[in-house]
């Protein structure tokens, strides 16, 4: 019994110290996410360091300030190559504006190096389907009539701003970009 209310009193007092051990953006940006699997501790490790995220007291947070970031991430093959890309959309108004939410797309070498490929306003995006080892068009959803279409520059081992595309309803919306 003494040992059971010690192993007891120790617990507690970790708790009340803090010095229990706190839960990581890699756990809490992870935590139930499909596919996660796929990735290793390193990889997950390598992306959270990417991104502009904290642990907060409610969970994470941006880290200029301090406000719920709120990540939804998804792990897939973007572009079909049997590598693992991963996609964060997160974000609140107090860093990314009206929008409120922005979209990063993070891709590995192979070699254990991750980078960001894009980070673009929205908070969702539509991709334009393309041939196995080729990367999609992307666009991401947005308010309004004019929508971004972003393009892999091989060059620059990212997505760029390719052009612009016009709600149906209307035409004339890109006009003036």
């Amino acid at each position: 019994m003494k040992s059971m209310c010690r192993t007891l009193s120790l617990a507690l007092a970790c708790l009340l110290s803090g010095t229990s051990q706190a839960a990581t953006v890699v756990d809490l940006l992870f935590q139930g996410v499909a596919n996660a699997q796929v990735l290793t501790v390193a990889d997950r490790q390598a992306i959270a360091a990417l991104l502009p995220m904290a642990v907060g007291p409610a969970g994470l947070v941006d880290r200029e300030c301090k406000q719920p970031s709120n990540p939804v991430v998804t792990v897939r093959d973007m572009n079909r190559d049997g590598r693992a890309e991963v996609i964060v959309v997160e974000g609140n108004g107090c860093i990314y504006g009206m929008m409120g939410k922005v979209v990063h797309a993070l891709a590995s070498d192979g070699q254990g190096r991750w980078r960001a490929i894009m980070t673009a306003d929205g908070d969702a995006f539509d991709e334009r389907p393309a041939r196995p080892g080729v990367w999609p068009e992307i666009m991401p959803a947005v308010p309004g009539f004019c929508y971004p279409v972003y393009g892999y520059a091989d060059a620059q081992q990212k997505y760029i701003l390719k052009g612009r595309v016009p709600d149906p309803k209307v035409p004339n919306a890109c006009k003036d970009f």
